[in-house]
């Protein structure tokens, strides 16, 4: 297997979950955040119960929660989990 550093994803966005995974374009969701980003659901996230949407950023390295992100706010309605 080859591994390979991804920095960014171009005009993409990268969805993850337990059942499904897709990508989309990010300039039709999303322009502010290009392809920077990827989503993911997962129970525990950062020690914390119950179901949430991470988003990790290429950009800075980060995981944040979906919902302290306002850009996000009419992405996903209503909220996935």
């Amino acid at each position: 297997m080859n591994e390979r550093t991804v920095k960014d994803l171009g005009d993409r966005m990268l969805f993850l979950g337990d059942d499904c995974t897709f990508s989309a374009s990010a300039s039709d969701l999303l322009p502010l955040r290009g392809g920077s980003s990827v989503f993911f659901s997962e129970d525990e996230l950062g020690g914390m119960q119950g179901r949430y949407l991470g988003v990790f950023d290429f950009r800075n390295g980060k995981i944040e929660l979906e919902h302290q992100l306002p850009e996000y706010t009419n992405l996903f309605w209503p909220p996935p989990y």
